[in-house]
């Protein structure tokens, strides 16, 4: 494992001054998507402890999303200036 991923180790860790640390020591408390799960031990990861966490996922930026290609596709200033949330 430390051969292959030596320049760019997998499950990079965010230290105490909050900038991401590649390291190739065991991670302990690791929080990840199981996206990431699946693709880390793909690519050889060894996983020896899984706590799941279950959440929702909610489209709460989709108002916002509207309302910025609403804007996008306006005619002229106004239309563009005055476009508010519904």
């Amino acid at each position: 494992m430390h051969d292959l991923r030596n320049d760019y180790p997998l499950a990079i860790y965010i230290g105490q001054i909050q900038k991401l640390i590649p390291i190739l020591n065991n991670k302990k408390r690791y929080v990840l998507q199981y996206r990431n799960l699946k693709l880390y031990m793909d690519l050889g990861l060894k996983v020896t402890n899984i706590r799941v966490l279950e959440f929702d996922w909610s489209p709460w930026l989709n108002p916002l999303l509207i309302i910025t290609l609403i804007k996008k596709e306006a005619k002229n200033d106004f239309q563009r200036l005055f476009q508010t949330y519904e």
